[in-house]
This record gives structure tokens, C-alpha cells and sequence, in this order.
């Protein structure tokens, strides 16, 4: 069975944070009732995120590998709404200083640019279909690496892989400017589907997460949170998605899936303290990683 042939993705263990868009309200507005203080993963609680809140607002991450600190990212706002953010990290061998820059059209978001060392890398054009996001094309313009940061703070793993090989895709246009999409549908509060999409000349490939239960008690902690191209989040966390990737290329058609299971620890106002996730595949295996979260007081 192929597991991570697709160059959209090689779907890891990880918790999807990204699912369904909000209604009428502000987007870029993330004002939770319960704020994250630091996440941790795996058994020995190795620390991955702390953030730093301001009052209402979210100040700053800092993201660690190991014991080390390897990203620092800062917000800036117009009021209560997030319109910058700078972030800079530092490993073994490199360093790189980005920011993203967040435009509205009125509530809702217009478009997201990121810049790496000053030099435009991507961008993200949003499309609605009434109050919802109905999809957003991703143009990438230059490509130096996953550098952490602000997509894994809303990114599941997931996703990151997905926008990992899209940018290292070998079927790049001679200008090195490709586009992809990705669309979504909705039930209610929470997506139903999300659907990332590529085509070059005669090749289309497509890879589809079918969020098919939530448990509708259980609060996401991550719901209204801005993010760097695709700042879609839902009220509710899932029990069960099911992933779809899809290859045509020259009238052949080959397809494989697999899927995620989730279970919740919650405190008292029913927001998550502990997460299991179970990777699902068709010839057997069983993959389980585990995710933490602490609260501020």
C-alpha cells in the first residue's frame, strides 16, 4: 500500500486544528475563552509551544525543539484585529527572518503575504461564498524550506506536509510561480471537506480530508485563530477524518486512503488537556501520538 507517495502529502500523526470557517463574526479576531499557555507532545510532555497573552491578545509564541528555542513570533494589530506577523528563527545552521501580512475586505480577509528575509515567498487569495471561506489559491513564488513557526502553530502536521511537497514539487512552471487550491464545505459550524488541489498539463493530483464526526461537546481551543493561508477554524473537534489522495496522469487514475481517530481528555469547561491521535491505514498499521495542552489561569 503507498503511504507517502503523493506529493501532496504524507499525512502524519497529528491533530487537525483547521476545519471550518466562522459565520458573521470579524475574521482575525481571536479572542478565546480559554487561552493556551503551552503545548506539549508525547508522553514526556516535551515542550513544543508557550504562548504569551497581553489582556485579550495574543503577544507571542516561542516554539522549541528539544530544550531549544528555535522561533520567536510576535502580533501586531489594528484594534483587536491581527494585521502582522514577524517571526524569527534560528537553528543549527541557518537563521531567517519572515512576516506575513494580513489584508482585509472589510471583515473578512482579502489576502495573506508571506516574506522571507524581505523577499516575497507566497501568498493566499480568499474567495467566500456568503460569510464562509469557499476557497483560497496559494501562489508560491520562491521556496527556501519549512522554517517553523507560525504554520505549525495552526497548521496540523497534516497540513504542513501537504504545503511541504506542493513547494518541493518537481512540476514547478518555468517561472517558478505555480498555484494550487483548496476549497472547502461546510456543515453548520464545522467543515465537511477540504479538498487541496494541483494540476499541470495533463497531471491533477488531489488530496480530500473528510471531517465525518465531531464531537460537538468538546470545545477547540484554536477556533476563531488567524493564520498564515488558511485561517479556517471550526467550534468543534473532530472524532474521525478520512483522507483521500487521488493521482491522474496520461488517462490512469490511482487512488489510497487512510484515516485519523481522536480522543479527548477536557477540563471542566470542556476545552482539551490531552489529545490522542490514531493514524488509520488500510493494510493494518496503527500509528498513536499524543498532544497536551495547559490553560492560563
Amino acid at each position: 500500500m503507498k503511504k507517502t507517495t503523493f506529493k501532496f502529502a504524507t499525512l502524519a500523526m497529528a491533530f487537525v486544528m483547521i476545519f471550518a470557517c466562522s459565520s458573521c463574526e470579524k475574521e482575525g479576531v481571536f479572542n478565546p475563552k480559554q487561552k493556551i499557555k503551552r503545548i506539549f507532545e508525547q508522553e514526556g510532555k516535551h515542550l513544543e509551544q508557550e504562548w504569551t497573552w497581553n489582556k485579550n491578545l495574543l503577544e507571542k509564541i516561542d516554539y522549541y525543539w528539544g530544550i531549544t528555542l528555535t522561533c520567536t513570533e510576535r502580533y501586531t494589530y489594528d484594534k483587536d484585529k491581527v494585521v502582522k506577523v514577524e517571526g524569527s528563527y534560528e537553528g543549527e545552521y541557518s537563521s531567517y527572518s519572515y512576516y506575513y501580512k494580513i489584508t482585509y475586505d472589510g471583515a473578512k480577509y482579502k489576502r495573506i503575504d508571506l516574506y522571507g528575509d524581505n523577499t516575497p515567498e507566497e501568498s493566499y487569495v480568499f474567495e467566500y461564498k456568503g460569510n464562509k471561506i469557499s476557497k483560497i489559491t496559494v501562489s508560491v513564488y520562491n521556496y527556501y524550506g519549512w522554517k517553523g513557526g507560525f504554520l505549525s502553530s495552526i497548521f496540523p502536521k497534516e497540513t504542513i506536509s501537504i504545503m511541504e511537497k506542493l513547494a518541493k514539487s518537481e512540476k514547478k512552471s518555468k517561472s517558478d510561480v505555480y498555484t494550487y487550491t483548496i476549497t472547502y464545505t461546510y456543515n453548520g459550524a464545522n467543515i465537511k471537506e477540504q479538498v487541496f488541489t494541483e494540476t499541470d498539463e495533463d497531471w491533477i493530483g488531489s488530496l480530500k480530508l473528510a471531517f465525518d464526526k465531531y464531537d460537538t461537546k468538546v470545545n477547540n481551543p484554536f477556533y476563531k485563530y488567524f493564520a498564515e493561508g488558511m485561517p479556517v477554524t471550526s467550534k468543534n473537534m473532530p472524532l474521525e477524518v478520512n483522507i483521500i489522495e487521488t493521482e491522474s496522469e496520461g488517462g490512469h487514475t490511482e487512488s489510497w486512503s487512510y484515516k485519523l481517530q481522536y480522543t479527548y481528555v477536557t477540563n471542566k469547561e470542556n476545552f482539551p488537556t490531552e489529545i490522542i491521535i490514531r493514524e488509520i491505514y488500510e493494510d493494518g498499521d496503527i500509528y498513536e501520538d499524543r498532544l497536551y495542552y495547559e490553560y492560563e489561569k
